[in-house]
């Protein structure tokens, strides 16, 4: 079943690119006829935007780019948080875009309905089933680090804000029941391979 969803997923990429030529046409060309059709810098940037959070190579390649800006808010789960956010970008994108076709393309004809079911399954449905899918990784990672509390900047302060397992600054830091402060990255990754804290080896779960 899975391996069925991930196929036409793939497909979708090619269906979009002719939803999307197509949907501007109605919208954008068709009153004036295709010669007058001259798309703005916005409509350009908008559109290139779209398919590159669609585009495989480029989700691969973002959470690097997350990583870069060193969102510590984000406690190096760049890696989940990319499909989510892609995921639901796209289809929200496409949702407004259905939207807009269904007030001002209706004219066309039952064409452009059928299109707007088209993308609404496609794009809107397949693409927030599969960030489903992503969102509960992400959401169980998170629990795993929901336990413990967020420290303090004063809390940070005595530490030097620097992580114990790792060493680097910690501008977000987590709180162990025993007082000691990780980066939850590190505290998660740890927390996976057994259930006492990294520096006293105190039960965490008890």
């Amino acid at each position: 079943m899975l391996l069925k969803v991930k196929v036409v997923l793939d497909l979708t990429k090619g269906v979009t690119f002719v939803i999307t030529g197509v949907f501007m046409l109605l919208v954008f060309g068709l009153e004036q006829g295709l010669e007058h059709f001259s798309p703005s810098w916005p409509y350009v940037a908008l559109t290139s935007a779209y398919f590159a959070l669609t585009e495989r190579a480029c989700q691969d390649r973002l959470p690097t780019v997350l990583g870069w800006l060193q969102l510590a808010s984000l406690e190096n789960l760049e890696p989940l948080w990319v499909p989510v956010l892609c995921r639901l970008a796209s289809s929200l994108a496409t949702l407004l875009l259905v939207v807009a076709v269904s007030f001002w393309g209706g004219g066309h004809g039952g064409g452009a309905w059928g299109l707007c079911l088209l993308a609404s399954y496609f794009n809107v449905y397949l693409g927030l089933k599969a960030m489903d899918r992503h969102l509960k990784v992400l959401l169980q990672e998170r629990a795993r680090l929901g336990r413990f509390r967020f420290a303090t900047r004063q809390e940070l302060k005595g530490l030097d804000d620097v992580c114990p397992v790792c060493l680097q600054r910690m501008s977000l830091a987590r709180v162990t029941p025993c007082r000691h402060m990780f980066h939850g990255d590190c505290l998660r990754r740890s927390i996976k391979d057994r259930t006492t804290c990294p520096m006293c080896k105190q039960e965490l779960w008890c």
